[in-house]
């Protein structure tokens, strides 16, 4: 789920308020795929894709186990400047806990993560303080 940490934009799609009232008042979607209420093409149920962040470093710690994909992390971090986002994929599954309290520790956010196959592919953005 997106939250403002991410970036992206909290508000609702334009019309979303008055079709979700639609819909809790009883309205039905007519054949035609409106709203009759409205008269406007009523929503569909769509998969919301968020958006992998751009990265300015790529970090590959498939094969490696805790703690070195966070120690090679920190070391990446130091000579990125602030702002910029490191990309790191490992196949150790406990980075999925590793590197959300690492940011915590160390003031760095973690904008994306996400599992592709056995991969977990994490982006994690450089806070404004030296390492």
């Amino acid at each position: 789920m997106w939250s403002a940490a991410c970036g992206a934009s909290l508000r609702p799609p334009v019309g979303a308020a008055e079709r979700l009232a639609a819909v809790q008042s009883g309205a039905k979607e007519t054949d035609s795929g409106m709203n009759d209420l409205d008269k406007k093409p009523a929503l569909r149920n769509v998969d919301v894709v968020p958006v992998r962040p751009a990265a300015h470093r790529y970090l590959d710690t498939v094969g490696l186990f805790c703690p070195i994909p966070i120690l090679k992390t920190a070391e990446a971090m130091r000579r990125m400047q602030i702002g910029e986002v490191l990309h790191v994929v490992s196949d150790d599954g406990i980075i999925l806990i590793d590197m959300p309290a690492w940011c915590r520790s160390h003031g760095h956010n973690l904008v994306h993560n996400e599992q592709l196959g056995r991969e977990y592919h994490l982006f994690v953005q450089k806070a404004n303080r030296k390492d």
